[in-house]
């Protein structure tokens, strides 16, 4: 029987080896046009997973600025080590890309030197990550338009300089979906900025249209061909439902994403200083005479802090359709490049006080533990801890979380009898998973309350 230690080894390079593969391949790049005469194309991407186990990575609010040449530096010192150890299948920069401010911050306005900063920084996270480019999603934030007239003009440098516009994406309205064995998980972005870009302090609000509404929802409406459990739908902008407007007939998306069995919204605009626990769960609202999936119950909006200071990235997984995410402040040390702290994610079960339950989703709670462990050293040891509130937190199960077969992802996984933790009370049990690496260091994720009632 190989040892721990060679099985870890092993492992490691497999892992690295797989996943560079599995990174560099796309099923299908198209432009549809849909939403009805006069709609606007939808830039519409494809990609496979192995198995139904999903992740990707959000930025939000880069502010990148000729005054702070750091927030560029750091992309590529903390973000590109970053992603070279989570390799999720996506990343997805919600905004704000540029701070488009004056060195006292008095004035807006567009500055090409820092689109060029932006664009040769997300070319040296390509080198040094790994990632294919082709799996990066840019959309504007309202800083990405201050001061530019229309879309094309000569101050429009995000439809230059963009990772999206680069790669011909020209719609505000981006669908990518990632096919797994039996789950397909899509994601649509919106760019919900003003058509004409007025300057700061009043471009500070996202403005959607009755033509783009109607984009988003035939695009959802077009996954509603397989079966509603085998697809999950999550969108993301920039602006949070709060800083939206209605359209012009006074739609608002919140109704809009509750027809169409939406699972979760992620944005980000109002930075980390402001709150990092900016989550809020809509409930459905709609009219008796509106048919919809019994499953529609409401979705998730979350909204993640800022690069700008914070350094914020988020990682967001999902499960057989339950959806979850891990916020990780990256530290400022450049002494070590490829430096990134060991980081547990727990994919299943998820967390019952902010993020998708199995109850919304129509499904039974499954006897699984999963756990995502992204490292840069081989692990040798994985286990979840179970505890009673009820009881002085007392450990009342350990669960030891064995790597799935497969080499292309760091999946741990675990059986358990979740009967055992019926409870009345919503934050009675909490789970916790360590690891210990090759080298002796454990790392602990911070418990999480799950509920089985």
């Amino acid at each position: 029987m190989a040892s721990p230690i060679s099985s870890a080894i092993f492992f490691f390079f497999s892992f690295s080896f797989a996943f560079v593969l599995s990174w560099s391949t796309s099923i299908e790049m198209e432009n549809k046009v849909v939403g009805g005469e006069g709609a606007e194309p939808v830039a519409r991407e494809s990609f496979p997973i192995d198995g139904d186990v999903a992740w990707v990575v959000q930025v939000s609010d880069l502010h990148l600025s000729t005054y702070h040449p750091d927030r560029a530096d750091d992309l590529v010192h903390l973000l590109a080590p970053a992603l070279r150890a989570i390799r999720p299948s996506l990343l997805v920069i919600t905004g704000d890309i540029t701070d488009a401010k004056n060195k006292r911050r008095t004035t807006t306005r567009q500055d090409i030197s820092e689109w060029i900063q932006y664009s040769n920084s997300m070319e040296a996270i390509v080198k040094y990550s790994g990632i294919d480019k082709r799996r990066i999603f840019d959309i504007r934030g309202n800083h990405d338009k201050y001061g530019v007239p229309y879309v094309g003009h000569e101050l429009d440098f995000f439809s230059t300089y963009s990772v999206s516009s680069q790669l011909g994406r020209l719609s505000t309205v981006q669908s990518i979906s990632l096919v797994g064995d039996d789950r397909k998980y899509l994601f649509i972005g919106i760019d919900d900025t003003l058509s004409i870009g007025i300057r700061g302090p009043s471009n500070l609000f996202g403005h959607p249209t009755e033509k783009r509404m109607a984009v988003v929802e035939s695009e959802l409406q077009y996954w509603d061909i397989y079966p509603s459990e085998s697809v999950t739908k999550i969108l993301f902008g920039h602006f949070p439902m709060s800083f939206t407007a209605s359209s012009e007939k006074g739609q608002r998306y919140e109704s809009l994403f509750a027809r169409q069995s939406v699972s979760s919204y992620i944005c980000g605009h109002l930075h980390g200083n402001f709150s990092r626990q900016l989550w809020r769960l809509h409930p459905s609202k709609l009219s008796s005479d509106v048919l919809v999936p019994r499953k529609a119950k409401g979705f998730w909006e979350w909204e993640l802090g800022d690069w700008k200071e914070s350094r914020l990235i988020r990682i967001l997984s999902i499960d057989g359709g339950v959806v979850s995410f891990h916020d990780i402040e990256l530290p400022r040390k450049h002494d070590v490049q490829d430096e990134f702290q060991t980081t547990i994610v727990i994919t299943y079960p998820a967390d019952s006080r902010n993020m998708n339950n199995m109850e919304q989703n129509n499904q039974s709670f499954r006897n699984d533990i999963n756990a995502l462990v992204f490292s840069t050293q081989q692990i040798i040891n994985v286990t979840a801890k179970v505890f009673d509130s009820f009881r002085d937190y007392k450990i009342v199960e350990e669960v030891p979380l064995q790597l799935i077969s497969a080499v292309d992802k760091p999946l741990f996984h675990g059986k358990w009898n979740t009967e055992s933790y019926r409870s009345a009370s919503a934050t009675r049990y909490l789970l916790q998973v360590s690891v210990m690496d090759y080298q002796g260091k454990e790392t602990k994720q911070s418990p999480t309350i799950f509920c089985r009632r």
